[in-house]
């Protein structure tokens, strides 16, 4: 197997970078503590300065510090206590050489007491053992045209001049540049001067953070610039239990009050702590969503209640995906999200899912019965099974014009389902159909011969290729094609074409002729033949001498709307404007039958808003509330039919500039499945996004899936493919309607 990747979507440089929301960082390095929830909160922040190349990572129970060879998560609090300890791997050609700053070296370690509220600085130096090595610069250019401020690296051990740079407003500095060897990891932070607030960092780094870390695989520019205070607005959180609230400035406990630029729109995410669970927004944020954007129109005041956490743990067995608690739960089928922490009390709703040829069998556990749905009420931990019924992939392969279907698949010219999976230990029978000008040839894989049909027993994974010819079709088994366009049935010669009858080709003796009949469906008229036959009599009769194809054309005699179906017509776009803290959204259109409507708001694939409500007939105007800004997708459903709209609820797409989406890739892994293979991407996003794999062959769609990507890992269940070459494009859209594409090309072994 070989695995290629085309550019697409950010590094990973980008995204973790913007993972890690800024702490607080008061003058150059003075790191404080806020109010949580009416206590104080011990904690500790370590920065890290990695020299040379290496890594620097802390351990478990403390861990998510990450500096060094490409990772930039440089500094952390730990609210904990405790000891922390840090831990050190040098790069291929390169030795660990020495711990500096607040470190006592243990065993080789970095260990670090994280019990008060004391804030350390860490190096961590590397040696080349190569040949020799080289010096990058970092320069620090600063915009005091608005405003003042300064821009500084922590530093403890002699690596020559560090950061020092810009103004506090009275007294410039003027350090501003660092040299270093190349492939170090530098953090500097950014400091407002009083009456002055930051505006941006540029160059290398990107953001309003606090801080900025860089990787210095060659010399590298950073910039920033600050604005005067009075076009900002002060946000301020408090946090209720045990958990942090991050975004812009804020990260809080260490962090709960920033100065935000006037009008922009500042994300805030939730994140518990061990043993804990979100509950709520207050203030000017509401819902339960783990995370709220607040547009800093005002000074703004934003609440975040934490608390004590039960646990729920899924077990699927079988061919089947379990999934709920607004995402916390997504398992089975190539998911691995098998429990998470809920609020107790809660009710948390799991949904069924099983695979395609697959079958849900029943709960057990904390639920019961074979509904695909439950409800769990977390008065305490639970546990629940799901029980799907097993199964094995089948994935077939066709060369040349012609198509296969049988089971679950429908594959080759006429269809697009290659890979599916069927029950096991059940028999599946596959049929061959060729294009007009083809021939069927033969079978390959777990099919031999060149009979029309051919069965599989499912006893494991299987792949089966089958073969058509491009030649005229001749020689002593000539086919027979027929198309019918309209409401009606041609049969004859093995062939029963049209109203649902598929048999649409047939293999004839060379020489034969054959007597079509046509027979039209209530309401429709025959209206002629074609092809290689003429005229508008009942029947045609040809002579198979070589690949045949004949046409027949049935009309409809009367024209009546479906009975009880609704009409729905739009009557312009969507009108949006704001309501206190959110939107109200106006739909307006026109049905022709009156009954319930039910109307959903889709934001990044989830459903956000959703109402009910009984319309009569004619014009009609709907009021739906939403909570949170971004990109929706608005859908009105009467009966069968629906109708939907887009709407953008404050600032979308490109103009939104914060906080950025990232979507960042991992090569696929493909195993060995009988025949084909399973193929498992990976990918990761810092936000929330409605996720499309399509995976093509010759232009061709072979899988098509929907996935509603979380932020960190996007769960993408495994397919199956045959052997080839493919396209694998994965496109994510956010919650603000910004798009971006991956794109692999993979080329799978027979």
């Amino acid at each position: 197997m070989t695995l290629h990747k085309l550019p697409g979507g950010g590094g990973e440089d980008a995204l973790v970078r913007r993972a890690i929301v800024p702490l607080l960082v008061v003058g150059a390095l003075v790191f404080g503590v806020a109010s949580a929830g009416g206590r104080s909160l011990s904690s500790t922040t370590i920065v890290v300065e990695v020299f040379g190349q290496g890594q620097v990572t802390s351990s478990s129970p403390n861990t998510g510090l990450s500096c060094g060879n490409g990772k930039t998560k440089c500094y952390l609090t730990f609210t904990s206590g405790g000891t922390v300890t840090l831990t050190q791997s040098a790069a291929t050609g390169w030795s660990f050489d020495s711990w500096g700053g607040d470190c006592v070296v243990v065993g080789g370690n970095c260990t670090i007491d994280a019990s008060g509220t004391a804030d350390k600085i860490v190096d961590a130096t590397f040696a080349s053992t190569g040949a020799g090595t080289t010096q990058s610069t970092l320069s620090v250019a600063y915009d005091k045209t608005n405003g003042n401020g300064f821009v500084s690296a922590p530093e403890n051990a002699p690596h020559g001049s560090i950061i020092d740079c810009g103004t506090d407003g009275t007294t410039p500095t003027t350090s501003c540049a660092w040299t270093v060897l190349t492939g170090s990891t530098l953090t500097l932070f950014q400091t407002p001067a009083a009456g002055a607030s930051f505006s941006g960092w540029g160059g290398a780094c990107s953001g309003t953070a606090q801080s900025c870390s860089v990787h210095m695989t060659s010399d590298k520019s950073v910039s920033a610039a600050w604005i005067a205070a009075g076009t900002t607005k002060a946000l301020s959180v408090s946090v209720t239990g045990n958990g942090t609230v991050s975004g812009g400035g804020i990260h809080c406990p260490s962090t709960c009050t920033a100065s935000e630029p006037l009008n922009s729109a500042v994300t805030l995410s939730a994140s518990p702590a061990s043993g804990y669970a979100f509950t709520g927004w207050g203030g000017d944020c509401s819902g339960t969503g783990s995370t709220c954007t607040v547009t800093m129109s005002d000074v703004m005041s934003v609440s975040a209640t934490f608390a004590p956490a039960v646990s729920l743990s899924v077990t699927v067995k079988g061919a089947g995906n379990v999934s709920g608690g607004s995402g916390a739960i997504n398992c089975g089928s190539g998911a691995s999200i098998c429990s998470g922490n809920f609020a107790q009390n809660a009710s948390v709703t799991l949904v069924a899912t099983p695979a395609t040829g697959a079958t849900f069998n029943g709960w057990s556990g904390a639920c019961g019965g074979t509904s695909t749905t439950c409800t769990v009420s977390m008065v305490a931990s639970r546990s629940v099974t799901a029980n799907f019924s097993s199964g094995f992939g089948l994935t077939v392969t066709v060369t040349g014009s012609g198509t296969v279907i049988g089971g679950g698949i429908n594959c080759g010219s006429e269809g697009a389902i290659c890979s599916v999976i069927e029950a096991a230990n059940g028999n599946v029978t596959l049929s061959e159909t060729p294009d007009s000008g083809s021939s069927f040839t033969s079978w390959g894989g777990a099919c031999t011969g060149s009979a029309t049909t051919c069965t599989v027993s499912m006893t494991s994974a299987k792949s089966v290729s089958a073969t058509f010819s491009t030649g005229s079709g001749g020689g002593s088994s000539p086919r027979l094609s027929v198309a019918v366009s309209g409401s009606g049935t041609v049969s004859g010669g093995g062939i029963s074409c049209g109203n649902g009858a598929v048999t649409c080709s047939a293999t004839e003796t060379a020489g034969a002729s054959v007597t079509l009949s046509e027979t039209p469906a209530s309401g429709a008229r025959f209206t002629g033949w074609g092809g290689s036959c003429s005229g508008t009599a009942a029947t045609c009769t040809v002579t198979v001498n070589g690949a045949t194809s004949v046409t027949a054309t049935f009309t409809t005699t009367t024209k009546k709307p479906p009975p009880h179906r609704a009409v729905l017509t739009s009557l312009g776009l969507p009108v949006v404007r704001h309501v206190g803290a959110g939107f109200q959204v106006t739909l307006r259109f026109r049905t022709t039958i009156g009954g319930v409507a039910r109307v959903h708001g889709r934001r990044a694939g989830r459903v956000a808003s959703t109402l009910s409500l009984r319309l009569a007939a004619g014009p009609a105007s709907i009021r739906i509330p939403v909570v949170k800004p971004g990109s929706y997708v608005f859908t009105v459903q009467i009966g069968t039919r629906s109708i939907s709209w887009r709407a953008c609820l404050g600032i979308c797409g490109s103009a939104l500039k914060s906080p950025p989406f990232v979507v960042t890739r991992e090569s696929p892994v493909a195993t060995r499945a009988g025949d084909g293979w399973s193929l498992v991407l990976h990918a990761q996003a810092n936000l929330i996004s409605d996720v499309r794999v399509v995976a093509s062959r010759g232009g061709r769609k072979v899988v098509n899936l929907h996935v509603l990507g979380s932020a960190g890992q996007i769960a993408i269940p495994p397919f199956l493919l045959g052997p080839g070459n493919y396209t694998l494009r994965l496109t994510a859209t956010d919650a603000y309607g910004r798009v971006r594409t991956l794109i692999w090309i993979v080329a799978l072994a027979r």
